[in-house]
Order: structure tokens, then sequence, then C-alpha cells
């Protein structure tokens, strides 16, 4: 690998090692409201649930997002970097060279992009939305217990 080629992946890893970290997402205890009724607070909970889980989608996007313009950018380069030594190059070994070391400059970019999708983790899992009784379910827990 090239001193170039070495330096944007070390670069590419950097910049996406930064992107592993996280944010924490919890229930705010001063948040919550004293004497709610149940039916109420679980709806108030399912809605911040849902909030948090649509945040972490924007910023799951977000960092993918960051993954792929670096994973450009360093394609970018690799090839600007390829056509300048393949334009120097006077002999076939030289241009067998230049594009070996393109390949496998390239081949490292991608690796590096899919360790840092991996680094992503799996999707966040929606919330479990609350139980909703059907008309016709409410009607047969009537009937039985009038019979």
């Amino acid at each position: 690998m090239t001193s170039g080629a070495r330096g944007i992946t070390t670069a590419l890893v950097l910049a996406l090692s930064a992107l592993t970290i996280a944010p924490s997402y919890g229930d705010n205890p001063s948040s919550q409201q004293p004497g709610v009724e149940g039916g109420k607070q679980s709806k108030e909970q399912l809605k911040r649930d849902r909030d948090a889980y649509m945040q972490a989608l924007r910023d799951r996007d977000f960092e993918f997002r960051v993954i792929n313009m670096a994973f450009k950018n360093s394609i970018d380069r690799i090839y600007f970097d390829f056509k300048n030594s393949y334009a120097a190059a006077v002999t076939p070994e030289q241009k067998s060279a230049a594009r070996a070391a393109y390949i496998n400059a390239r081949a490292a970019a991608i690796t590096a992009r899919d360790q840092a999708i991996v680094a992503l983790g799996p999707l966040p899992t929606p919330p479990a939305e609350a139980m909703k009784t059907s008309k016709a379910e409410s009607r047969n827990s009537s009937n039985k217990s009038k019979s």
C-alpha cells in the first residue's frame, strides 16, 4: 500500500471511529407527572419511546451519510492518485504497479467502510405499541361476563 493510500485509509478509519460513540437515550425522571392515570401515562410513555426511536433512526441515518461521504472522498482521492501515478508511469511494470496499488487502496477503503457500517450496529428496535382491544373482542368479553 502506498503512503498516500495508507494516509487516506488512516484518516478514514479515524473519522469513522468517532461515529461509534452512540448517544444514550433514557427517561428523564423529572418529566414524569405524578398522579397521571395509567392509560394516559402509557400513551405518554409510548410517545416518548417513539420520539426516542425516531431520533435514533435520524442519528443512524446521519452517521450512515457521514460514512458514505468519507468513503466517496477516499475513493475519489485514490482514483486521483492512480491517474497521476499511471500518467507518470513509463514502463509496463510501473503501470502494473500503479494499477495494483489502486486496486489495493480501493479494497482497503471498502473494508473500512464495511467495518464502519458494522460498527453502527443493528437498526434500533421500534417501541412496542400499546395493545388496542377491538370492538369484536370487547363484545365477546362482555357477552362472556353476562353468561
